[in-house]
């Protein structure tokens, strides 16, 4: 029998990285690098935001710290926790993942250029010991009463997943290591759904009554043998 424990992330649930003292409070210090952009006497220039969160997938690191442009914003973030969306000006922002308490030599650095007005998830994860930041495009639009769902692999052992209802239709088939399927569209419901190997069928995880709501979207995430639903 598959373990059936799995975690769900949502704003306002314990299980959502809370050790954020210094996140908003050092949100206003972070340097934006950004190009000046043409302006004029008449008319301001608006550009919508971005909305960046991170999630720690990786089980062969213990907590981390998160810094953003230098300023920590996240510390102590452990495997299976997902921050808040952090609501940032349109820019390149350098990220950089360090072992909890220590500022020496970060576990990996990256520089990225997120789009306006879209929100992203960024995971940490890592595969024969290297380390990568990924990102994901969240679906924030939802048509009322619908829900939608999505499946992200990030298990390096396994090249292949599908997820079905169980006993019933597959949803989602041959989803590859970092792949994130796009969003489905589905009725409100409680369910049990099955995560299997795409070429041995082996139940790899089941996810027994799941209830999915009306006016959400929803990512199930596979993270080497758990699964989290945010």
């Amino acid at each position: 029998m598959a373990d059936q424990s799995y975690f769900f992330h949502h704003l306002g649930n314990p299980y959502i990285h809370s050790n954020s003292t210094s996140f908003l409070n050092t949100l206003n210090s972070v340097r934006v690098f950004h190009k000046h952009l043409p302006t004029n006497v008449n008319r301001q220039i608006y550009l919508p935001p971005i909305f960046i969160r991170f999630l720690h997938a990786t089980q062969s690191l213990k907590g981390v710290d998160v810094y953003l442009n230098g300023k920590k914003i996240l510390y102590n973030f452990s495997f299976k926790e997902i921050s808040q969306y952090i609501t940032l000006p349109v820019g390149i922002y350098l990220i950089e993942i360090y072992p909890q308490g220590s500022t020496s030599t970060p576990i990996i650095r990256k520089e990225v250029k997120l789009k306006e007005n879209h929100h992203y998830t960024i995971p940490l994860i890592s595969k024969d010991k290297t380390y990568q930041l990924l990102e994901y495009i969240d679906d924030n639009k939802i048509q009322s009463p619908i829900t939608n769902i999505r499946v992200i692999n990030l298990s390096p052992f396994y090249k292949n997943i599908d997820v079905s209802i169980k006993n019933g239709n597959t949803l989602f088939s041959t989803i590859g290591f970092k792949e994130a399927t796009p969003y489905l569209t589905l009725t409100p419901m409680t369910v049990d759904l099955e995560i299997k190997d795409s070429l041995t069928k082996e139940t790899i995880r089941e996810i027994t009554n799941t209830t999915f709501k009306p006016n959400l979207n929803y990512s199930i995430v596979l993270l080497n043998h758990s699964v989290i639903i945010y």
